[in-house]
């Protein structure tokens, strides 16, 4: 009896240049399989994290998302080429996207996407984030609108701090992990250390940002739990939306802003040569 199974990368990646061949107001796709892309009517799209998404579901789930999954990458594609709203139009939908450092260093293409360095491995990017889909502006949108990035900065985090509201569970003795699963947990830092002092840690913030959708927190003077922290952070080193392994604590400055930076330990801490090495990635 046949059983449902996923596709492996291969027959995935050979299902959608199928069906993008037989769509004939596109021009045919080609695929470049070191960099995981397809690049279709001139646009080049990530598969990693279409194909990521296809791998969370059940074997029966995932036989039935394969056409889903193509119209999913049309909407991609077609909101890739259709103008972005004005800047007016898009304050509503601003939110702030932390996003490591040498991600957003290689999006840098002929038009330049900017950016805010928190500190040397991570960034920030300003989203327009609307029912229909997600867009990273870029340098000419910022231009054409003769708005500044700041300006548009500040609004994200106003947005962000809208949607701001509960969002964390405790999963260790002092360690809390986000909850919203919105693509802007890690983002949730951004808002303020006012955030972190809703939670019962023991010592200063100790933040891991190790995906996308996840934001682990926990106090400078709880050693298990930032050991706890490591391993449960450990699941998602290397998958197409990790961030970074890197964690970093943050400190409240006299003007109520505050600074972000690699969690240190001394020489002699257990932990000394794991925080180490991952400076060096």
């Amino acid at each position: 009896m046949f059983r449902k199974r996923h596709l492996n990368r291969e027959e995935f990646i050979n299902f959608l240049l199928e069906k993008m061949h037989l769509e004939t107001q596109y021009a045919p796709p080609s695929y470049n399989e070191e960099a995981f892309t397809i690049n279709w009517d001139g646009c080049e799209l990530f598969i990693g994290n279409i194909y990521e998404d296809y791998l969370l579901l059940s074997p029966k789930e995932a036989a039935e998302s394969l056409d889903h999954t193509f119209k999913k990458i049309k909407t991609l594609l077609k909101s890739e080429n259709e103008e972005l709203p004005s800047f007016e139009e898009a304050i509503p939908s601003l939110l702030p996207v932390i996003r490591s450092r040498a991600y957003v260093e290689n999006l840098q293409q002929a038009e330049k996407i900017p950016y805010k360095l928190l500190n040397e491995h991570i960034a920030v990017v300003i989203s327009i984030d609307t029912e229909a889909s997600i867009a990273i502006p870029k340098d000419p949108w910022f231009e054409k609108n003769g708005v500044d990035f700041d300006i548009a900065f500040n609004y994200a985090i106003q947005n962000l701090e809208a949607i701001n509201e509960g969002g964390f569970e405790e999963i260790f003795p002092g360690v809390w992990r986000s909850s919203w699963k919105d693509g802007y947990d890690p983002s949730r830092i951004l808002c303020g250390i006012y955030t972190m002092k809703q939670l019962d840690i023991n010592g200063d913030p100790v933040i891991f940002i190790p995906h996308r959708e996840v934001l682990i927190i926990t106090g400078s003077e709880n050693m298990k739990g930032i050991e706890q922290s490591f391993d449960f952070c450990e699941e998602y080193h290397g998958l197409n939306r990790s961030i970074t392994s890197l964690p970093f604590s943050m400190h409240e400055r006299e003007d109520e802003s505050y600074s972000l930076d690699v969690f240190e330990v001394s020489e002699d801490h257990p932990l000394y040569e794991k925080i180490s090495s991952l400076t060096q990635l």
